[in-house]
């Protein structure tokens, strides 16, 4: 078991989640990734905990500035859609304190993102070398996958991440000036086979229903009724930190999950068998 002293928590990925080993390649990168939602540290890894979740990373760094190791360090997380990468790379997830577009993170959270790379760069032995594509010693999921995953915001901080780990490497004083929010969203055209989240909704107030056997809860932004099992509550949003829809103020968010078809005719997706409108939908990898 090998992991930075700066983790908080170790909660483990589920073995089937994850490759041991690395293939034989050495640690010589770091890869950014961010949750697409407001997960804490803890809670996104133990959603690499679910057996065939077919996911994980290495870190997992919370708004609060949590670090919570995910896979050990010596092994091959399954996190950026490709194996090369995946090998060479520790790989972090960021949570997010503001949701789409630009999907912004926490001080804390980024305080912590640089100081873990700061330790795996003194580690392993190498510097942050952010070239825009997977040549560089910094690289992003969006490099290997058709997603916006790190999202607009941490897209547009990787020089400023260089910068700040290479000048702590160094002994120098970190550069103060932040790389610029961007203008304009990331494009989320959405592809079959790859995982989206969503925005948060409130649920409708005409109460919850059964459908097939299955709980739903009324999402207009989804376009009508869908499965509470395939949404998480945000805490407190009802007055109760449980994931029980207790009134119709409860605020939700669709949980990771794969794009089965797309018709870009109507604009809509299928998730887990249900066809729902695009919009609401954020593809994270």
């Amino acid at each position: 078991m090998s992991y930075s002293k700066l983790a908080n928590k170790y909660i483990a990925a589920s073995a089937d989640n994850y490759t041991r080993g690395r293939g034989g390649f050495k640690v010589c990168k770091i890869t950014v990734h961010h949750m697409a939602c407001q997960w804490s540290a803890e809670r996104c890894a133990q959603s690499f905990q679910v057996s065939g979740r077919m996911a994980s990373a290495n870190y997992c760094i919370g708004s609060d500035g949590t670090i919570v190791a995910n896979v050990d360090e010596e092994n091959r997380a399954w996190t950026s859609s490709n194996y090369y990468n995946d090998c060479q790379a520790i790989t972090v997830e960021v949570a997010n304190e503001t949701c789409a577009p630009n999907w912004t993170v926490s001080t804390k959270a980024w305080n912590a993102l640089v100081n873990l790379c700061v330790d795996v760069c003194k580690r392993y032995g190498f510097r942050l070398s952010y070239t825009g594509n997977a040549n560089g010693s910094l690289t992003e999921h969006r490099m290997f996958a058709a997603t916006s995953c790190p999202g607009p915001y941490l897209h547009s901080k990787m020089n400023q991440l260089a910068q700040e780990v290479n000048a702590k490497l160094d002994g120098k004083p970190v550069p103060s000036t932040p790389a610029p929010a961007p203008k304009e969203a990331i494009d989320q055209i959405l592809h079959v086979g790859s995982f989206v989240t969503s925005i948060k909704m409130k649920i409708g107030n005409v109460g919850l229903k059964k459908i097939n056997d299955d709980l739903c809860c009324y999402l207009a932004p989804l376009g009508g009724w869908f499965p509470c099992s395939m949404v998480s509550k945000v805490p407190y949003s009802d007055g109760y930190n449980d994931q029980v829809l207790h009134t119709t103020n409860a605020v939700v968010y669709v949980d990771r999950v794969r794009v089965d078809a797309v018709n870009v005719q109507t604009d809509t997706v299928r998730i887990n068998g249900v066809w729902v409108k695009a919009g609401p939908l954020t593809e994270i990898e």
